[in-house]
Parts: structure tokens; C-alpha cells; sequence
């Protein structure tokens, strides 16, 4: 027995497993693997190429797996063992967990489906075989633990077709044999293979498979024909034919984007060629435009059926496989397509292009057709066509093989050379396939003459022989050598390199092996030596290239030869290859542990000189050291143990130098740790606190705050979400250091005072007391730090703004710093109206003896005062209105104490002495003698405001009339005529209606 073929290697891309375990095929030949490393189904061609991967979230380490025509059954054994059921596409249908309470399935690897689909699965812990519903319900248990007609570690299991059910079992003791029981799924042994005599017992089986007929299981099972095995290849035969046909018009649909006639029907309609001189414009739209095809619309093809011109579309099609590249050992010929002579070959050159495509990148791949269902009737039919014609089934799964390397070589000098080969091994002359071996076409690089020749020729004629006896084993007798298909006894160009580098692998596998051997020996001579130079000399064994060992350093030559030589003496015997490869591994990680070990010891003693307990933890934390139990909250314990028990050790040993090692840091590390204070409790609690005002979550911070190991006094749940925000203003202004307990106290007595605080003043302002002292105690109070914000003549003006602000926050709670913004807006709202008050005086005292309109709309135009809806035009109105409403209010001579009033920046009023530069924020009284202290004759801001919007508004609008007096006319005019028009009507109306009155009378 020889080695065929490999596929795959170790890793996690398409076509490569990680541990790999079973596999199986589906009705058409794709080989199905359980990836399961890879947590996949790996699925490959009847040629083993990879197509696709079946993944899915609930698919973990799956090791067994079964495939129907439509259904995946995966088997995912570790963790919470379960068996998946999923369409071919990898969709998941419904699942089940195989244990659980009821269910006690330990170790389930195994499994296979009974004729009525029941999920049979084997269980090694716990000696049975349960069947489960496809619902995933338990149905029964089959089998206990012991010997004949019961179970020890039962393994693969598989199901005849008359409902047999075949189970490899396991060795049991110290006794090793072997048990193939044959059950009824009632659950009754029906019979045994092997047993435990040492002379026939079977040794180890490990897998198990029924034949269709099962005849060797069931006597009573009758064994198929000849005829009847015939049958079945050829409606085999039919379905494959089928499946690439509806692979093919799934493609053609995808190119054209258009829909393609049922599968009865694509034959007969790719006759006229239409469909096919669309795929060459699909390929080269420039090339072949749509206007080129004859019949596009086919309404010719269905009036008349075929004309000969349709051959035309036939001939468009070949020229663009021509201008494309295609090998010419695909094309059809016209009859074979236009007179239905061979239409298998036409489907096969539709397959052959679209790989083409695919490798150009100029088309989409091909899907596999897994899950379409054929009828009777169309298998009938494919099989009376291939009867009648007697064509023979093309190999599509050879097209990929024949296509491979087509864009970068001549395909006829590689297939000259390829028969070359053939010839040469045929006339069995080495010579002669060596030279072949050499053409340039073959690619062949890699050939060493003169080491491999004859395992050259050994290898190339082994696979010759074997492909000519499959052709003769699987070919028709009827049919001659030159109807075959070349590929079905030529090796191909990729066959003979695999086998070519496979010969090289071989040979220097050997070449290397017996280099290793030598190697080996002297290893062993090295070890029975006893001088100083022994672990250097082993070293330079270890690190010379023959040997193949890797990962070999100098450092380290001390612990291979600890390694080694202790292995060898409790062996007893020399060591292989393999051991010794091992053995170096082991030596490495030993010495890589020593090393990170002392290292660490080393940073352990550095903290404790260093008196950092920061460094301490982070040296007893590391994973060198391989300490449990070590907590951040004990670490002054740690420190103050660990420094008496090394002064100790080093007053006893006397050495000053002398360090701990990890037994003694992890004795110290549990003694610690066995005294739980208070301190540690009340530290995991701040930390606690700290870390909770990383989040949103409001109630955790409270409820750290209100453990009673926090120690943080006079927390009030009512006022948490100040806490939480007043605690993480403060966490993050330490640039995200933790608080110390006493911090976060000062905290929250700020947020309790402040709070208390805000609820005094809010009283005091909805009472409406203007009681201005307590008023100012207040906010000093709460203000605290920021008391000189504060302007005691703007004591009336933050009570009106507070009490504004009150009201319209009822939703949220204001806080200090919110009403020291509020406060900071009125005194700059002071300021400005002080400004505009002094403004507006000067405006006033201007107005009396105005003259020039240009001057006071240049007053009017001053910042301070805030004017807007200033416009040039009206200029000379605003001067006439404005020195008007002046000197009509001038009575008498202003009186030097009079205040003026006039509107503040914020729209409260504002009162302004000119003479004492005093401002208030209420009416101030008036005087002894009873007159008004205000002084009516000056014009006020809003006064002022209000003549400008009312003259720019007026002259806005005169300007839009006489910018649009022609419309309005226009609209004048027009409404005369509809109101003449109704009067009019209005009037016949009136004196039509009486008129039957008027002749009665």
C-alpha cells in the first residue's frame, strides 16, 4: 500500500486543519472534515479541493459529523456537548444539549443517524449508547458496562440498513480486547466480532463503516446484482449530469442577471445560441456588442424555431473563448450544440469557462449544487439521451486539473511533454524518462539526477500503473483508446511534479534520518563520558544543522545536559531521536523558568532595600514565581514579614547577601493573609468607592458610600446624585489618582452644607422677605471662597434673578455653581447699565440743544446704549421726534438729585443718580416734602427704542409701497372690477327676481 495523495497541512486558512477527526462524504461525492481546531467543516470536491467552510457561533471543537442530502449533523463534544443541525450553507435549524439533568451523557464522541433519523450516540464514561429523538429528547439506553452483550468504553458506532447497529467498544483492565457488538436498536446483543484471546482478538479498532448491502452483517440481507450495481452507477451518472446542469444555468443566471429556463428546458434553448453570445458580451462588451446577436429579442426562434443564421451566436460565443484564452480541448463543436449531438460536452465547456473566468477574475465562481432535489422523470430522461446517443460522461472533475497552469504556460508544449513521459514509461526505458523529465515545459526544478534517478522512474511508473487500472476497472469495454479522455492515462503536468517533489521529500527524509542516527550515537558516547568538556561537547551535537534540532542555545547547555543524561539513566537504554527532541524542549522551559524565577527573587529583595511596597507587589504578582493568594490590600503585611524573615535567615547564615526563595515568600505570602483586619476591609471599600465613579451607575456609588466599611459619616440617599457628581469632579481634577477616605468625606460634608445651603435660600426667596442682610449671609455662606463676587448693591437684582431662576427650574436642582454663574451675570448686568444710564444722559442732555440729524443718529449709534432698527435713511425723522419728545417734557430746570429711570441690559429697571453716581435696583423713595424723586423730563431707553422701530417701521414700509406702486395699482384696479362685477350681479339679481310679481299684479 502506498500514498496516493495529502491534502491540508497544520493551520487556520482555507484548505489547512487543526486536529482534524472525522469525516464523511454526502450523496454527490464532497468530502465533509470537523475541522476541530478551527471550530469548522471543512468541505472539498470528489478531487479534494477545498470550497467552503461551514462555521457557526454555537460550533465549538466539533469531532464528528454525518451529512444527508440537505442536513450537516455536527457533534461538538467538549464543554456543554451538543449535537448541531445545519443546512449545507451552515444555518443553524435547531440544536440540543446531550446532557443534563436525566441525561448523565459523560463523553459523547461518536454518533450516526437510524433509519428514522434518531440521533444515535455513543458514550465512553458511561459505558451506553443513547438514542435520542430528532427533537433531541432521550429515548432509551442501550447497553451497561461489562463484557459480552454489554459495553466498556463504547466508540464509533455506525447503522445498517436493516437497523443493525455496529459498535466498537474498548479495553477494559489490564486485560486489552476487543469487542465489535452487533445491536438491535431495542437494545439486545445480536453478535460479536473478536475476543479476548491473544491469537485472533482484534487489536485496537478504532473506527468502524457498513457496506450498503450489509450482507457480511445480515445473512438475510440479499447482495445486489451485477445489473442492479450498473444501474445505480448509471443513474449516479444522470444525477451528476443533472447537478453540473443546474450549476451551469445557476452561473449563466448570475452573469446575465437575468432569469434562465427550468432545468427540463436549458438545453433545448441554449440550441439557438442567444444565451451564449450574451455571456460573450457578459466577457467583452466592447468586443461584442448586444446589436451583433442575431435574434436578440428571439421572437424568429419562436416563430420558426431554428434557422441557420442562429449558428452565427454559436461562432460569437467560440471567437470570445478564442480571444480569451480557453484551451480548444473544451470548445464543442457546432453540431454538438445546434443539433443536440452532445450537449454534456457544451455543459462541460460552460464549466470549463467559468473556472477560466474565476482564475481571470473576469467572472463569478461557480456554486455547487448540494440540496436540489431531481425527479424520476428527469433522470429517466438523461439516461434514455445518454442510451441513445451513446456519448460518454465528460470528467468535469478534471477541468481544474487541465486548466491549472493555463495562464502562464503553452498548454500544448505541456501536454507534448506530458506525452513524452508517458511514452517513455511505457516503453520502460529510464533513460528516456529522465531525459523527458528535463523538457523545460514541465516546470521541473527541482530534479537531482543523480541521487533519485531510479526513484524517479520507480515513483512515475507505480502511478502510471495505478491510473491504467482504474481505467480499466471503471471504463466501458466497448469504448476505444482514442474516445478516452487523454487525462485518464497520461500523467498530468501537476501529477508528476507532486510526485517528483514527493520522491525529493522521501529521499531527504532518509538522508537526514541517517544523519540523525550518527548523530544520536555520538550523543550517547558523550553521555558516558566523565570530563569537564561533556556538557560543551553535547551542546555541539545539539546545535550542528544534520541533526534537526531547533531551538538549541548555549546558555543552556547545562540543563540539556542534565536533562538528557537523567532521562538516559532512568531509561536504561539509549534514547531515539524523537526523545531527545523532547527532552530539549523540556530542558529550554526549564531553563527559562530558572532563570525568570531568580529574576524575580531578585526584584523581591530590590523592593524590600528599596522600602517600595509599589515594587513589591508587582514582583509578587509575577507569574515566575507562582504565588497564590496574593492580595494589593496586604501589602504592608507582606512587606513588614517579609523583612524580618530575611534579617532572620541572614543573621543566622551570616551572609549579608543572602535571599529568600519562593518557599519562604509564599509562607510569608499565607501568614499575611491569614490576618484579616479591619484596614483591609476598609481599604477594598475606597478602592471601591473609586472605582464605581468610573461608571453612570448612581446607586453603586451610594451603596459603597453607605457600607459601613467605607466609615463615611452623614451620607443622605436623597442627595446621591450630587455625590456622584461632586466626587467625580474631584477624581477627575487628581488626574484619575484614587481618594483617600478623609477626601472623599470632605466631599460630602461640602455636598450636605452645600445642599442645606441652596434649601435656606430657595425658602428665603419664595417667602419674598427683602430682607437683603440675611440675603447676603446666605450667599456668603454658600459661596464660601468666592465671597467677593459679591455686590451688596446688587443685593435687590440677585433676588429678582434667583427668584426667576427658581421657578423656571423646577425639574433640576440648582447648584452652587449655578448661582454663582447667576450672580456673576447680574454684577456684569450692573455694569452695563450703569454704562447705558450715563449713555442715555449724555443722549438727553444732547436732544436739548440738537440741530444736526447727522449727530444724533451718531448718538444713537453708540454702543453702551444698545440701540437696534437703526436705519440712515430716517435719520432726520428720529432728530425731529426725538428733540420733540425732549423739550415737551422739559418743564422746569432739572433738579440736581433727580434719578433717572431706564431699562437694564436683562429687562429690569434700573435707577440712576447723575449727581451722587448711585445706582439702585428699586424705586427709591420719595423725598421728605412728598415730591417725586424721578426725573420725568429725561427721555428713557425704552422711550428711545420705541420712537426708532416705530419711524424705521413706517419709513420700511412707504419704501416698500413706492417701491411697488405699479403692483398695487395693479391690485387696485383688479379688485374694482370683481367688486363692479358683484354689484352688478348683485343688482340683476335683485331686479330679475320680482318680474313674475310684476305681471301677476
Amino acid at each position: 500500500m502506498s500514498l496516493v495523495r495529502k491534502i491540508g497541512g497544520r493551520g487556520s486558512n482555507n484548505g489547512q486543519f487543526t486536529y482534524p477527526c472525522q469525516l464523511t462524504t454526502d450523496p454527490i461525492g464532497h468530502v465533509f472534515i470537523a475541522d476541530s481546531g478551527n471550530d469548522r467543516i471543512s468541505v472539498h470536491d470528489t478531487d479534494l479541493n477545498h470550497l467552503r467552510n461551514i462555521t457557526h457561533q454555537s460550533m465549538r471543537e466539533p469531532y464528528d459529523v454525518k451529512v444527508s442530502r440537505d442536513r450537516v449533523y455536527v457533534l461538538c463534544p467538549c464543554n456543554n456537548p451538543c449535537m448541531l443541525v445545519l443546512t449545507l450553507k451552515g444555518d443553524k435549524l435547531h440544536s440540543f444539549i446531550t446532557c443534563g439533568p436525566g441525561l448523565d451523557v459523560l463523553c459523547p464522541f461518536f454518533f450516526c443517524l437510524d433509519p428514522l433519523n434518531n440521533f444515535v450516540i455513543s458514550d465512553r464514561d458511561s459505558h451506553s449508547i443513547r438514542v435520542f429523538s430528532p427533537e433531541g429528547n432521550l429515548l432509551h439506553t442501550i447497553g451497561t458496562e461489562g463484557h459480552r452483550g454489554m459495553l466498556y468504553e463504547p466508540q464509533r458506532i455506525a447503522i445498517t440498513p436493516n437497523g443493525r447497529l455496529v459498535c466498537v467498544t474498548g479495553n477494559e483492565g489490564f486485560v486489552c480486547y476487543q469487542l465489535i457488538l452487533l445491536y438491535r436498536l431495542e437494545g439486545n446483543c445480536g453478535n460479536s466480532i473478536g475476543s479476548q484471546s491473544p491469537r485472533d482478538r482484534e487489536r485496537y479498532p478504532s473506527s468502524t463503516s457498513v457496506q450498503s448491502n450489509d450482507s457480511w452483517l445480515d445473512p438475510a440481507f440479499p447482495r445486489k446484482s451485477a445489473n442492479q450495481i450498473d444501474d445505480l452507477r448509471k443513474q449516479q451518472l444522470a444525477i451528476e449530469y443533472l447537478s453540473r446542469l443546474e450549476e451551469a444555468r445557476v452561473w449563466l443566471s448570475q452573469c446575465l442577471e437575468e432569469e434562465m429556463p427550468e432545468l427540463t428546458d436549458l438545453e433545448l434553448s441554449l440550441t439557438n445560441g442567444v444565451t451564449l453570445a450574451k455571456i460573450a458580451h457578459f466577457i467583452y462588451p466592447d468586443t461584442f456588442p448586444l446589436s451583433r446577436i442575431f435574434d436578440l429579442s428571439l421572437d424568429r426562434y419562436r416563430e420558426k424555431r431554428l434557422e441557420f443564421r442562429h449558428t452565427d451566436n454559436i461562432n460569437y460565443w467560440v471567437q470570445c473563448m478564442e480571444k480569451l484564452g480557453l484551451p480548444k480541448l473544451f470548445y464543442p463543436t457546432t453540431t454538438d450544440l445546434y443539433d443536440m449531438k452532445n450537449m454534456p460536452r457544451v455543459v462541460y465547456c460552460i464549466h470549463a469557462l467559468s473556472i477560466y473566468l474565476a482564475k481571470l477574475g473576469k467572472g463569478p465562481v461557480m456554486q455547487s449544487v448540494t440540496e436540489t432535489q431531481f425527479t424520476k422523470e428527469q433522470i429517466d430522461y438523461v439516461l434514455r439521451e445518454f442510451e441513445r446517443t451513446g456519448i460518454r460522461m465528460p470528467a468535469f472533475s478534471k477541468i481544474a486539473g487541465l486548466l491549472r497552469e493555463q495562464l502562464t504556460q503553452d498548454q500544448a508544449a505541456v501536454h507534448a511533454a506530458e506525452v513524452a513521459v508517458y511514452e517513455a514509461l511505457e516503453q520502460k526505458s529510464e533513460p528516456r524518462v529522465l531525459i523527458a523529465l528535463g523538457n523545460p515545459a514541465l516546470g521541473l526544478e527541482d530534479i537531482m539526477y543523480s541521487q533519485n534517478n531510479n526513484s524517479y522512474y520507480n515513483s512515475l511508473q507505480a502511478a502510471r500503473e495505478i491510473k491504467l487500472h482504474n481505467l480499466e476497472a471503471n471504463a466501458e469495454p466497448e469504448l476505444k483508446l482514442e474516445e478516452l479522455d487523454a487525462y485518464d492515462y497520461i500523467l498530468s503536468c501537476e501529477e508528476i511534479c507532486d510526485l517528483i517533489s514527493e520522491t525529493n521529500r522521501q529521499q531527504d527524509i532518509l538522508y537526514r534520518a541517517e544523519l540523525r542516527i550518527q548523530i544520536v550515537h555520538k550523543i550517547h558516547k558523550v553521555l558516558a563520558l566523565d570530563t569537564p568538556s561533556k556538557e560543551q561537547l553535547l551542546y555541539e551535537l545539539l546545535a550542528n544543522q544534520d541533526s534537526g534540532f531547533v531551538d538549541v542555545t548555549a546558555d543552556n547547555s547545562m540543563w540539556y545536559y542534565d536533562v538528557i543524561s537523567r532521562a538516559r539513566g532512568d531509561k536504561e537504554c539509549d534514547l531515539f531521536w524523537e526523545e531527545i527532541r523532547d527532552l530539549i524542549e523540556i530542558a529550554n522551559s526549564v531553563a527559562i523558568n530558572s532563570k525568570n524565577t531568580e529574576n524575580s527573587l531578585l526584584k523581591v529583595d530590590k523592593a524590600l532595600n528599596q522600602n517600595s511596597h509599589s515594587s513589591l507587589l508587582i514582583a509578587l504578582r509575577s507569574e515566575e514565581l507562582f504565588l497564590t493568594a496574593v492580595e494589593p490590600g496586604n501589602i504592608e503585611n507582606y512587606f513588614d514579614i517579609l523583612s524580618g524573615l530575611r534579617e532572620n535567615k541572614r543573621e543566622v547564615s551570616g551572609d549579608i547577601s543572602q535571599i529568600l526563595n519562593e518557599v519562604d515568600i509564599q509562607e510569608a505570602v499565607n501568614s499575611a493573609n491569614q490576618v484579616v483586619s479591619l484596614e483591609v476591609l476598609h481599604s477594598l471599600a475606597i478602592q471601591n468607592i473609586n472605582n464605581s465613579l468610573l461608571s453612570e451607575d448612581v446607586d453603586l456609588t451610594l451603596s459603597y458610600l453607605e457600607d459601613e466599611n467605607s466609615r463615611i459619616t452623614d451620607v443622605n440617599p436623597e442627595f446621591s446624585c450630587e455625590y456622584k457628581s461632586s466626587l467625580s469632579d474631584h477624581f477627575r481634577s487628581k488626574s484619575g489618582k484614587f481618594m483617600t477616605k478623609d477626601e472623599i468625606q470632605k466631599v460630602v460634608n461640602s455636598v450636605n452644607i452645600e445642599i442645606s445651603v441652596l434649601n435656606r435660600l430657595k425658602e428665603f426667596i419664595r417667602k419674598g422677605d427683602e430682607d437683603f442682610h440675611t440675603f447676603l449671609e446666605i450667599l456668603k455662606e454658600l459661596f464660601q471662597k468666592n465671597c467677593g463676587i459679591i455686590v451688596e448693591n446688587n443685593l435687590p437684582h440677585y433676588f429678582d434673578i434667583l427668584g426667576r431662576a427658581f421657578n423656571q427650574s423646577e425639574s433640576r436642582i440648582l447648584g452652587a455653581i449655578d448661582i454663582l454663574e447667576i450672580v456673576s451675570d447680574a454684577n456684569e448686568s450692573a455694569d452695563l447699565s450703569l454704562e447705558l444710564s450715563r449713555a442715555l444722559i449724555e443722549l438727553n442732555t444732547y436732544l436739548e440743544t440738537a440741530f444736526d440729524p447727522a449727530d444724533t443718529l451718531q448718538h444713537l449709534l453708540n454702543p453702551q446704549l444698545k440701540f437696534h432698527n437703526i436705519s440712515d435713511i430716517c435719520a432726520i425723522q428720529y432728530h425731529k421726534e426725538l428733540t420733540r419728545l425732549r423739550n415737551r417734557n422739559i418743564i422746569s430746570p432739572s433738579q440736581p438729585d433727580l434719578w433717572l429711570e431706564c431699562e437694564s441690559i436683562d429687562l429690569y429697571p434700573f435707577y440712576f443718580n447723575q449727581s451722587t453716581d448711585k445706582y439702585s435696583w428699586r424705586q427709591p423713595i420719595k423725598s421728605e416734602s412728598g415730591n417725586d424723586v424721578i426725573d420725568s423730563s429725561y427721555l428713557s431707553n425704552r422711550t428711545v427704542q420705541s420712537v426708532i422701530s416705530s419711524l424705521t417701521s413706517m419709513n420700511d414700509r412707504q419704501l416698500y409701497f413706492s417701491q411697488n406702486i405699479d403692483s398695487i395699482f395693479r391690485i387696485q384696479s383688479n379688485l374694482k372690477v370683481i367688486l363692479g362685477r358683484r354689484k352688478f350681479l348683485s343688482t340683476q339679481d335683485h331686479y330679475g327676481s320680482p318680474i313674475p310679481d310684476i305681471v301677476r299684479v
